[in-house]
C-alpha cells in the first residue's frame, strides 16, 4: 500500500465455477483455517457488504514467536 509498510496483492485465475459458487467460496469464514495451512485460530470479525475481516493466528516454527493479524477481504463481482 503506498505510503505504509503493508504490502497488498491480488491474484487472479480462471476457473470452471459459477461466480456465485466462487463468491460462495471465498466468503466462507468458517473454512479460512483450510485455505491457510498452520491457522490455529481463526474468526469472522465483522461483515459489512463485500468487505470481510477476519482475525487469525499462524502457528509459526520455533524461534519464530507465532503471529496475528486481522485479513481484510473485498469480494467484487465484474459486469
Amino acid at each position: 500500500v503506498e505510503g505504509s509498510g503493508i504490502r497488498e496483492f491480488r491474484g487472479s485465475a480462471l476457473v470452471a465455477a459459477s461466480t456465485a459458487a466462487i463468491r460462495s467460496l471465498l466468503r466462507d469464514a468458517d473454512r479460512f483455517k483450510q485455505w491457510f495451512p498452520n491457522t490455529s485460530e481463526s474468526r469472522l470479525l465483522a461483515r459489512e457488504g463485500d468487505v470481510s475481516y477476519q482475525y487469525s493466528v499462524l502457528d509459526t516454527p520455533w524461534p519464530v514467536s507465532d503471529r496475528d493479524n486481522v485479513f481484510r477481504a473485498e469480494t467484487t463481482v465484474d459486469a
